[in-house]
């Protein structure tokens, strides 16, 4: 059976959290609107795997920690940390990111996007060069 806890960072308070978690056990993550779902697949005394439900796979180790972008704009909004190991549960904290930087710094672009972007201005300068170089051999001098 599959044990849900949810953890609001849009209503709550505080901007820290620390909760045991078993194998198996899912964690919503939310941030207004936002929801991000993590599933804990695996746990270990060394390390723990997870699965965002983006399908996202992290792998974070004991005393060690990974952000997380909950509402996908570009900027990490939680830190997900490994504490400790106790009978087949971890130890968890999740910190709740102040990002300063969001009204400062543009958001992201995806690369993919501005690459297929970047190729198809190239072919159109292209075709443009093209079809000049012909209207001058083509030109008729009197």
């Amino acid at each position: 059976m599959t044990n849900v806890n949810a953890l609001d960072f849009d209503t709550s308070e505080d901007t820290y959290t620390s909760n045991f978690v078993e194998n198996n056990e899912i964690i919503k993550l939310r941030d207004g609107i936002f929801e991000r779902d993590l599933n804990f697949l695996r746990i270990t005394n060394e390390n723990i795997l997870l699965k965002e439900d983006d399908g996202n796979v992290l792998l974070i180790e004991i005393n060690k920690n990974k952000q997380i972008d909950i509402n996908d704009d570009g900027f990490n909004d939680v830190e997900l940390s490994y504490n400790s190991f106790d009978n087949g549960r971890a130890e968890i904290g999740l910190k709740k990111l102040e990002n300063i930087n969001k009204i400062k710094e543009p958001i992201k672009e995806n690369n993919k996007i501005k690459k297929i972007t970047y190729w198809i201005l190239g072919f159109i300068l292209f075709l443009i060069a093209i079809y000049i170089i012909k209207k001058i051999k083509n030109r008729k001098y009197y």
